[in-house]
């Protein structure tokens, strides 16, 4: 069987702008968990920088100017479907972000009765505190986010449900996190509903 999920996603943050907090290729690189992909513009200067895995599925694209300062960051999801980007102007300030920095969720059947979930931030500039969930009203629980292994500036929360007996589950997450530069909190919360369905075989749900 199969879960299927709907998902009701929530973001309380400050506007945008900010102090400038510069960040430039050198940076992303010295902190990449794997070596990325380099791509250059004139004089041999930096334009882009890519997680291993995007050019096969997913995983972040970082974009510069021509001194090397961060222009941009977009997370592309399965198929390179954009789900989270943010902006910054050549001074150093972010002028604008969209869609929410929990960039991506896994949900994997492991058997009848168990569910393995994996749940991905974009940690640049941001300190998180746990992540707390709490499954059908009544079990609560409480996670530190890891460094994830695969891309960059990303952390990850791992965890394995039993689901024997349960038809439905309500999983709704919230988690707070500072902003290091701007030194504004942040408040993310999530909802997700999802629904066993006995008619579909074993499958990841996404």
């Amino acid at each position: 069987m199969k879960w299927i999920f709907i998902s009701l996603l929530f973001s309380f943050a400050a506007c945008n702008k900010g102090p400038i907090c510069f960040i430039t290729a050198a940076d992303i690189q010295k902190h990449a968990p794997q070596k990325l992909i380099v791509t250059y513009g004139s004089g041999q200067k930096i334009n882009a920088l890519y997680d291993s895995g995007w050019d096969n599925s997913k995983g972040g694209a970082y974009l510069f100017y021509k001194d090397e300062k961060l222009k941009s960051y977009t997370f592309y999801q399965n198929l390179k479907k954009p789900v989270y980007r943010e902006e910054y102007s050549e001074n150093g300030l972010m002028t604008r972000s969209e869609g929410s920095p929990m960039v991506d969720r896994i949900i994997t059947e492991v058997n009848l009765d168990s569910a393995f979930f994996q749940i991905y931030f974009f940690k640049l500039q941001k300190t998180f505190q746990k992540l707390k969930i709490t499954i059908n009203k009544n079990l609560h629980f409480q996670f530190p986010l890891l460094d994830d292994t695969a891309n960059s500036n990303i952390k990850v929360v791992s965890f394995g449900l039993n689901t024997r007996d349960l038809t439905n589950l309500n999983i709704y997450t919230h988690i707070e996190y500072l902003n290091n530069c701007s030194k504004i909190n942040h408040i993310l919360s999530d909802t997700l509903l999802l629904v066993k369905n006995p008619h579909i075989s074993p499958a990841n749900a996404k």
